[in-house]
């Protein structure tokens, strides 16, 4: 599994192109220590492609709601298509703080994860 470094989104923005890298055949992971994380992912093949997100807990207390279950994030990328997936909850992340994505196939498959800077 490849760690990805999360870039950073200012006021003056991020290019995209530069940022992303080509997605690992184990999967990648990426440190998710706070509430505004997100991963790019684009996809040029021609077969639509899945990223798996699988949370870390199946299960958890929501204010309000009592336990509540967490299912995986599962999402379809379609040929030329980029996404943005995210912010992830705590609930995703692994013992070290980072999130895990696998792929059905990573060929032509480019990932990247970007942590919107908040205003000060």
């Amino acid at each position: 599994m490849a760690k990805l470094t999360v870039n950073q989104i200012s006021e003056l923005g991020v290019e995209l192109s530069g940022a992303l890298t080509a997605a690992a055949a184990g999967g990648d992971s990426f440190v998710n220590e706070k509430p505004n994380v997100f991963l790019a992912v684009l996809n040029t093949n021609a077969s639509t492609r899945q990223v798996i997100i699988n949370p870390n807990q199946t299960s958890t207390s929501a204010p309000g709601f009592g336990i509540v279950d967490k299912d995986p994030i599962i999402v379809d990328i379609a040929q030329n298509e980029t996404k943005l997936i995210g912010p992830f909850a705590q609930v995703f992340n692994d013992i070290n703080g980072e999130v895990n994505v696998t792929y059905d196939d990573e060929t032509d498959v480019e990932v990247g994860a970007f942590e919107l800077d908040p205003l000060r």
